[in-house]
């Protein structure tokens, strides 16, 4: 899992460990990423909970889990549909 540092605008270092990550690492030690960070929610945890990196994936991957697993029903049911009927 990529670890991250960061300065916040006070000039604070934040480190965090992301919980989702690629293997290899898409990136090297000492490369530049995105993150969001949420200021507020992050100043009442230690360490920040509230950074991630910012990726293609990570916001489509619940979704696209539940659409898979929605069609897959559907087509299910429309089958089972079938097979009654017949």
């Amino acid at each position: 899992m990529p670890t991250v540092t960061f300065r916040l605008p006070d000039g604070a270092p934040v480190r965090f460990t992301s919980p989702t990550g690629t293997s290899p690492n898409r990136c090297g030690e000492g490369q530049t990423v995105d993150i969001v960070y949420d200021p507020v929610a992050g100043a009442s945890q230690q360490p920040p909970f509230a950074a991630t990196i910012v990726s293609l994936w990570q916001p489509w991957t619940l979704p696209i889990l539940l659409a898979m697993l929605g069609s897959g029903s559907v087509l299910f049911s429309i089958a089972l549909a079938r097979l009654v009927t017949e």
